[in-house]
């Protein structure tokens, strides 16, 4: 029975990698077509809330088109197709490229220069206008996309540290976008923004948790999806623990806002 139920949550992971990948393709497209035909609800899903910058919505469908063919790498009951021998190809030169948005814009943050790299795309879309601050990517994205990128390049390697490190990598990214996630839940900017810093958009969060997720589906054999995966009785105490170690933090931070909130 416990083989069964680690056979079939196994076989669910490694096809969870292509549902992240589709999404995160196909959101960041509707958020460029936004972009292109001046669509509000696209860019930014709801009025008020952040929409997401151009240059990250290019990032996003290069991690789909990465992550999928990254999968092809270990889906082995489908087997690859010439798509997917061609995706899993340039999934390299898509890691490089998220990379480098990355570490552009942190290198511009760091040094007190504009490197410019979020406003190649619709740019005299992006000022902003009254108190609203122009659209430029996030200090907490450009982490975020520093570490994806690095995470996408190694992963699929076989030795022991570089194996381990795209899991590494990416559970960091799954904490720093539910920590801007829960912000917005929380309704604690601070949370999902730096200082006078833009703040991360809320879509920006939900996919990088996704593609976060997505990475580490791609061998839930391996690391801390290991654990979960397991046959065993502690894989079954994971499975059954982890929901409670992530929504009780959660909502005892919600509880603690609401007291300093009440003066409590």
């Amino acid at each position: 029975m416990l083989m069964d139920l680690g056979r079939t949550i196994f076989s669910w992971l490694t096809g969870f990698a292509r549902i992240g990948s589709f999404l995160s393709a196909s959101v960041a497209g509707l958020v460029l077509l936004g972009w292109l035909l001046d669509i509000e609800v696209l860019k930014r899903i709801l009025p008020g809330f952040v929409a997401m910058n151009p240059a990250a919505a290019v990032a996003f469908v290069l991690a789909g088109i990465a992550l999928w063919g990254r999968s092809s790498q270990f889906n082995d009951a489908i087997g690859p197709s010439s798509r997917d021998r061609l995706l899993w190809k340039i999934a390299p030169a898509c890691a490089l490229i998220i990379g480098s948005i990355g570490t552009l814009k942190l290198v511009g943050l760091l040094l007190g220069w504009e490197a410019g790299i979020d406003q190649i795309l619709f740019h005299d879309k992006l000022a902003g206008s009254g108190a609203d601050l122009p659209n430029r990517m996030a200090p907490n994205t450009a982490v975020n996309f520093v570490l994806l990128g690095v995470s996408l390049w190694f992963v699929g390697r076989t030795s022991r540290v570089m194996g381990a490190l795209p899991h590494l990598l990416a559970i960091l990214v799954g904490l720093v976008s539910w920590l801007a996630i829960i912000g917005y839940v929380y309704g604690a900017a601070s949370l999902y923004g730096i200082r006078s810093f833009i703040p991360m958009a809320l879509h920006t969060a939900t996919l990088f948790l996704i593609l976060s997720l997505g990475i580490l589906s791609l061998q839930p054999d391996r690391g801390l999806m290991g654990i979960l995966t397991h046959a065993g009785a502690g894989g079954q105490i994971a499975r059954r623990m982890l929901p409670a170690m992530i929504l009780i933090p959660s909502a005892f931070g919600w509880l603690w806002l609401l007291g300093g909130k009440q003066g409590w």
